[in-house]
Parts: C-alpha cells; sequence; structure tokens
C-alpha cells in the first residue's frame, strides 16, 4: 500500500501541476485563476444544492435529503467518469513508465482509481455536505445517524465510478472494430448519455402522478440510484444496519473491480489506447487548398482525433446542436411527446435562454484556446502565413 500512495502522490502532483505552481511567472497566473474558477463553481454547486434541500424542507419531506443527495451526486459522478476514465484509470500516457517499475497492477490500478475518486469525491462532498447541514438543521439530533452519514459520504463515489469506468471501456472496445474509431467512441459516448439521461427523465415523470409527494420523490430517488433507498427511512432496519449495508456493499464493489481489472489490466489498457481494429487499402491523395482551410482542416482533424478533447469541449455544442436540428425535423408538440413532456411550446419560449446558456456551459473553458496553445503552436507560427 506504501507503493501505492507514492504512486498516488506522483499522479496527483503531475496531474494538478503542483511543481509549476512553485515556479513563477504566466504558468502561476494560469494556476491561480483555474483556482479560482474552480472555487467559484463548487460555492454555486453549494447554494444550488443548500436551496434545493430547503425546498425539501418546506415540503416537510427533510427525511428525504439525504437519499436525494446521494441520488444526484451519484449521477453526477457517473457522467463524469464515464467522460474522464479512460485516459486516467485506461490508456494513459505514462503507463509505460509504471508498468517498467517493480509495483504490481494492483498499486498501479488502486493509485489512479484513487486519483479519480478524489476528483469525484469533491462532487460527493459539494452535494452532499451543504444538503446534510440544512438536513441537520432541521431533524432532531442524532450523533449515530450523524457520524454514520459523514462516513457514507466517502464511499459515495466508488460504485458510480465501477460501474461508468466499464461502461466506458466497453464503448472504446466496441468502437475500436469501425474504420474512425475515434468518431464512434463519440458516437457511442453520447448514445449512452442520450440513453442513460432520458431514462432519468422518464424514470422522474413515471412518478409525477403519485399524490403523495413524499411516495413521488421517494420513488424517484431510489430508480434514480437504486442504493439511495438505503438512506430513506425505515422502521424495520436500524440507521446503523442500512448505513453499515451500504458501506459494506461499497467496499465489496471496490474490491471486486480491481481484483477483476488487475487480473486483466494490459489487455484492457490496449484495448483503450489501441487504434481501430478496421483495415482497409488506403490510397495516398495529395490535395491542394488554401493556407486558410488548410489549417482549419487541420485543426478540425487534430480536435476529434481526441475523444477526451471532443467531450470535455464540445459536448455542450454538439447536444445544442443537436436538439436544434431536432427542431428543425419535428414540431414542439412532436418533440414533446417523444421526450414525454406536454406543452413543451409554452415552455420553450421561456426557456430557451436558459436552455441555450446550459448547454454552453457543459464546454470547459478552455475549449476556447485549443488552437491557439498547445506544444506544437510555435510550428503554425513559423509558418510563411499571416497572423491573421
Amino acid at each position: 500500500m506504501s507503493r501505492a500512495y507514492l504512486l498516488l502522490r506522483t499522479q496527483i502532483t503531475n496531474y494538478l501541476a503542483l511543481n509549476e505552481i512553485k515556479q513563477s511567472g504566466t504558468k502561476k497566473k494560469t494556476m491561480v485563476i483555474t483556482a479560482v474558477g474552480v472555487i467559484t463553481f463548487v460555492l454555486l454547486f453549494c447554494i444550488y444544492n443548500w436551496l434545493t434541500a430547503l425546498a425539501l424542507v418546506q415540503l416537510g419531506k427533510q427525511d428525504l435529503i439525504p437519499a436525494y443527495m446521494v441520488s444526484i451526486a451519484s449521477f453526477a459522478i457517473f457522467i463524469l467518469t464515464v467522460l474522464r476514465s479512460n485516459g486516467i484509470l485506461f490508456g494513459s500516457r505514462d503507463l509505460d513508465m509504471l508498468l517498467a517499475l517493480p509495483v504490481k497492477f494492483s498499486e498501479i490500478i488502486t493509485s489512479k482509481f484513487l486519483l479519480m475518486y478524489l476528483l469525484h469525491f469533491v462532487v460527493a462532498f459539494v452535494f452532499m455536505a451543504s444538503g446534510g447541514i440544512v438536513w441537520m438543521m432541521h431533524t432532531p439530533l442524532d450523533m449515530l445517524q450523524t457520524v454514520l452519514y459523514v462516513i457514507s459520504i466517502f464511499f459515495v463515489p466508488i460504485i458510480p465510478m465501477c460501474i461508468a469506468s466499464l461502461l466506458g471501456l466497453c464503448i472504446v472496445y466496441i468502437a475500436s472494430y469501425f474504420k474512425n474509431s475515434n468518431m464512434f467512441s463519440l458516437i457511442f459516448s453520447f448514445v449512452a448519455l442520450g440513453v442513460v439521461g432520458y431514462g432519468a427523465v422518464f424514470i422522474l415523470q413515471s412518478e409525477a402522478g403519485i399524490a403523495n409527494v413524499g411516495a413521488m420523490l421517494a420513488g424517484q430517488i431510489t430508480k434514480l440510484y437504486p442504493p439511495a433507498i438505503l438512506f430513506l427511512d425505515d422502521a424495520r432496519f436500524h440507521v446503523s444496519i442500512r448505513l453499515g449495508i451500504f458501506i459494506a456493499l461499497s467496499t465489496a464493489v471496490f474490491y471486486l473491480f480491481i481484483h477483476f481489472v488487475s487480473m486483466r489490466y494490459s489487455a484492457l489498457n490496449d484495448l483503450a489506447s489501441t487504434s481501430s481494429k478496421y483495415r482497409a487499402k488506403q490510397k495516398n491523395v495529395i490535395k491542394q487548398r488554401s493556407p486558410f482551410v488548410a489549417l482549419y482542416h487541420k485543426d478540425f482533424s487534430l480536435f476529434f482525433s481526441s475523444y477526451t478533447a471532443v467531450l470535455n469541449a464540445g459536448l455542450g455544442v454538439i447536444l445544442l446542436s443537436l436538439f436544434s436540428i431536432f427542431l428543425l425535423l419535428l414540431s414542439p408538440e412532436q418533440l414533446g411527446k417523444f421526450i414525454g413532456m406536454d406543452h413543451i411550446h409554452r415552455f420553450l419560449p421561456t426557456y430557451a435562454p436558459v436552455l441555450i446558456s446550459a448547454m454552453l456551459s457543459l464546454s470547459c473553458p478552455a475549449a476556447f484556446f485549443i488552437s491557439l496553445e498547445g506544444k506544437h503552436i510555435w510550428i503554425v507560427q513559423s509558418s510563411p502565413i499571416s497572423t491573421k
């Protein structure tokens, strides 16, 4: 475990560029600006969760706050892991160096999984801490239940991370049999996210007709994330038993995941980093383009050749484009029937600006600098073309 800890510490230093922060100059300023942005983002999420928990209190359903926060946090962690697992856990650039070290596969996997865990633990903490404070303020004090709730925060990210990591690997594996593996990886990723999102909307609406608000919310929470049922009050089982089961279940899933992946890590990593298995005769055709078109085609190809870059920088724009195309092909009434939302023609004119802003905000702020930075920018700068 000491070697896994050393690997984890090294990967945290490299991932967060902690050594660069100590240096003076532009990099240090950039890191400071990034830290301010992250802190602002976390504060906004805390305020949102605080208001959501207060809304449940006003409905008299404060007992649902722990299960609600676990369910929403797990759903968010699942989506983030699908987008980030391939590149951290599988197919990472430093794998060749790590394999040359006298360490076991299980130690490498544990360190990489814990790196992802620390990143996603922030998400779980933001949801459960802000909502948990409201819950504790409006319920009778139970020291045992409070302690178990705080402990369970550390176990919330495990199950969705394990499931999403395997799903992300399956997406890459299926796409490897197609000619353009990166493009099909993106398509499969969007399809998988679309299925998950549609399933979540369907679950929420399937319970909307229940007259009892408490029963409706409990049904939505447990269907969206079944393990959240262990955070609901149940007279048949004491809180220590319910949360103990959740902690034991999360630990078992983590152990089985590490054991399975460590046995086949080389093969699984090859799947994540391999090129397409599709083979076809390719003819080298030289095409002549204007400098502007050539540069645009180059950046366009580089962007879509990176599975991670498109999902992080272009997810919101692509979703907005697809939704706009649907509106061109379908009437609002037809689209409302397809997604199960009545009176969508009244909803869209009012909330269209919010919807557009929400989708654009999914894109990474660094998306605008993809073509303006990088290790190879000097090649373009030294070319016989104008800056414009």
